[in-house]
């Protein structure tokens, strides 16, 4: 007796766990509103990429500009050197030898 119940208990367990559990269809409402609500959220994401996007993008041009301006301001305050000015030409002195410049002899001496 005790094998029978056993038995049925088994194979009405077996029967309601193999069983698929009832699936709920969408209706076309719900089905759009889905829709629509993944549009809206991909709408919203973007948006906030383009805009954190361009927040950064102001906020590196205002960083850059500052810096330029730091630099500006701490350039060396040291004048740069004059050009040297250049000295006069020497004055060229004739040589003392006045004998006029001859040519070289043709032949040399063996």
């Amino acid at each position: 007796m005790k094998k029978i119940i056993f038995l049925l208990f088994s194979l009405l367990y077996l029967c309601i766990g193999c069983t698929e559990p009832e699936r709920r269809t969408l209706t076309k409402q719900e089905v759009i509103e889905n829709a629509v609500q993944e549009k809206i959220t991909r709408w919203r994401t973007s948006l906030r990429n383009k805009c954190a996007e361009d927040v950064l993008t102001a906020a590196g041009a205002i960083t850059d500009s500052v810096l330029i301006a730091r630099a500006r301001l701490d350039t060396d305050s040291i004048p740069k050197p004059l050009r040297p000015i250049k000295p006069e030409k020497p004055e060229v002195k004739n040589p003392k030898d006045t004998l006029p410049i001859a040519p070289l002899p043709d032949t040399l001496p063996d």
